[in-house]
């Protein structure tokens, strides 16, 4: 029921639709200059002598070699878009089709959900219902364990398959930045694997979560000391998982 636009794969194929149709207009303007410059230079080579003309002519032949490699890279450049757009749309029906099986399997349960989704948007899968079952982990922690409130946390986190996603990725952020020194090329692929974004900013980086201002932070270029991985990891745990 959400419109398309309002979801990464379906802004991604917008996006690659736009460049497809860029590429193609492109091409095609790129054709009509090469067909009027031939024209052009064909009707000024007649005016030449024999020596003129056999410069201008191998200079002709050499430009129309070069426009032809151009338009060959956008032909490549067009057909990899359509390949991505193909791909795209077949994971979106993939998704599509996934969806309509979940909502016949929901409309067939007799079981009631405790909670319903509220605006926020998934980062990755699964992620939000792992938040909320680690922070009732968490809760049981402080709950009188021979309690009601206790029974009711320990039934919910016991009957929804609760497979610490954020806890894992809080791990690996912490052994990452351990023993932190500056932005190696593995540093960077590592955050850029647990949907981190880079940029750089003066002596600092800034770290963006999936491109959500909401959640950014920043780490130094050159740490003035050991526990400086250690606090940036604890900074952006607290932060984002």
């Amino acid at each position: 029921m959400v419109d398309t636009l309002f979801t990464w794969q379906g802004v991604n194929n917008a996006l690659l639709r736009d460049r497809l149709i860029s590429n193609r207009q492109e091409r095609l303007a790129a054709e009509k200059a090469q067909k009027a410059a031939e024209e052009e230079a064909t009707k000024l080579i007649d005016t030449l002598d024999e020596e003129e003309r056999r410069i201008r002519k191998k200079a002709l032949d050499d430009a129309r070699a070069e426009a032809d490699a151009l338009l060959d890279g956008f032909d490549e450049e067009m057909k990899k878009l359509q390949n991505q757009v193909e791909e795209l749309t077949r994971v979106n029906e993939v998704l599509q089709f996934e969806n309509q099986g979940l909502k016949a399997k929901i409309d067939s349960s007799n079981a009631v959900p405790v909670l319903f989704m509220g605006d926020e948007f998934e980062f990755y899968q699964g992620e939000i219902k792992d938040i909320l079952l680690a922070v009732l982990t968490e809760a049981l922690k402080a709950t009188a364990q021979k309690s009601r409130r206790a029974d009711i946390i320990r039934d919910i986190i016991r009957n929804n398959d609760y497979q610490k996603l954020s806890m894992t990725k809080a791990e690996e952020l912490k052994k990452l930045l351990k023993n932190y020194d500056g932005m190696s090329g593995r540093t960077r692929q590592a955050l850029k694997d647990l949907g981190f974004e880079i940029t750089e900013e003066g002596k600092h980086y800034k770290i963006t979560y999936y491109g959500d201002g909401r959640y950014q932070t920043t780490y130094s270029k050159t740490p003035s000391d050991g526990r400086t991985g250690k606090n940036s990891a604890q900074q952006t745990i607290n932060m984002v998982f």
